[in-house]
């Protein structure tokens, strides 16, 4: 039985011996209605047990990061329980496979797992990437890579840890003395990380259709690597080119218009329980990517609450008791980039119409007007548009 006593006693020594840093994360809110956000750096010595926290994974030395933790996060959010357990099985194999031992845990209520990897030496960032990549591949429906893609930021729930909705992450095969110890006295050498990247790369190419590594065509967008699913690579090759924006995001190369009214109204929709947000999301952010919009002006109307109903989901998030609570501006930048990014790729790839080369057959004079106007908006600038007053000002000029 995992006791909160025994849960405090994990986490203290967890942190006590394997924290490559003096603080950590903790969670933003207060006990019963903890978010998913850990803003505040707290002192070891100040850690509450009852308040969810997060461990950095890297340590700086001569002005570089290496990674002395490399925990692999399964989550049970788009995928049953017993999905993310399976994924988690298996690359604990492969990582004992090349003399790495897995650490697992359970890490709350949800179904999500932890493996947790150690090497007290530290592993190269260049290295933990591609392994991030490499196991995304092959666990693309459960396998959070952020905290691995961020060296400087990236954290994780240790085991003993509180879980937001109750609960806590549990050592599941090791006692807390076996766990520090494989993480820590007795952990792999970096060069068992080397072998386990090329490993997973190649289980990644041979899963992959015609031989291709999945990771190895990974894209980088927003620090990030990310690759094209198959429900959007079925659609066939792209037929409109994607460029890149002034701030670096990924755009059509199509003139800008404005929405339609068919995307307006799938905008403004208030969506039930029943309805698949992400799906929504995705509809509205392909109409505007294929109205040759940028992912600001995009995001712009994301956090306008009253034009965007249907993305209630990216500005807050479901909480224990099924209300809800805002995130972080951060957060919701962050989750539409990766709404905005796979948005960009299946648009490039349907078929192409007139109002890709800026034609309209049947144009009105008011349509006219309304296009001009638009032109000046844009000329304005996304900076204009996405601050605060931005998205009501742009209601006004298009209403």
């Amino acid at each position: 039985m995992y006791t909160r006593n025994t849960a405090c006693e994990t986490l203290t020594r967890f942190l006590a011996e394997l924290s490559p840093r003096p603080r950590v994360r903790a969670a933003a809110g207060e006990s019963g209605e903890w978010r998913n956000l850990y803003p505040d750096a707290v002192a070891l010595a100040e850690v509450d047990p009852a308040r969810p926290v997060a461990m950095y994974l890297t340590r700086r030395r001569h002005g570089a990061h290496r990674f002395t933790l490399v925990p692999l996060d399964f989550d049970a959010k788009r995928a049953p329980g017993a999905q993310a357990a399976a994924d988690a099985g298996l690359l604990a194999a492969t990582a004992a496979a090349e003399g790495i031992e897995p650490v697992p845990a359970r890490s709350g209520p949800t179904g999500g797992r932890h493996v947790w990897l150690g090497c007290a030496e530290g592993v190269p960032v260049a290295t933990v990437r591609r392994i991030a990549r490499a196991a995304r591949a092959l666990c693309p429906l459960t396998l959070d890579t952020a905290p691995l893609m961020n060296a400087k930021a990236g954290a994780v729930r240790p085991p003993g840890a509180a879980h937001r909705l109750g609960g806590h992450s549990e050592l599941t095969a090791h006692t807390v003395e076996q766990a520090v110890t494989a993480l820590g006295a007795a952990s792999a050498r970096a060069e068992a990380f080397e072998r386990l990247a090329a490993r997973l790369e190649t289980m990644a190419a041979a899963v992959s259709p015609g031989g291709t590594s999945r990771a190895a065509a990974a894209l980088a967008v927003d620090g990030e690597d990310t690759e094209v699913p198959p429900s959007i690579r079925q659609r066939g090759p792209i037929v409109r080119p994607v460029e890149q924006d002034a701030t670096g995001c990924p755009r059509l190369a199509v003139p800008w218009r404005p929405l339609g009214e068919r995307a307006v109204k799938g905008l403004r929709r208030k969506l039930t329980n029943r309805q698949n947000f992400s799906d929504w999301a995705h509809a509205s952010a392909r109409s505007m990517a294929l109205a040759g919009w940028t992912q600001s002006e995009a995001l712009a109307v994301v956090r306008d609450a009253e034009s965007s109903p249907a993305l209630e989901w990216l500005r807050t998030e479901r909480q224990g008791d099924g209300t809800r609570a805002p995130r972080d501006e951060d957060e919701t930048a962050r989750l539409w980039a990766r709404v905005w990014w796979l948005a960009v790729q299946d648009a490039a790839r349907m078929p192409r119409r007139p109002e890709d080369d800026g034609h309209h057959q049947d144009q009105t004079e008011a349509e006219a007007a309304v296009a001009d106007l638009v032109a000046r908006m844009q000329a304005a600038g996304p900076a204009r548009w996405g601050r605060e007053s931005g998205p009501a000002d742009a209601a006004v000029l298009r209403g």
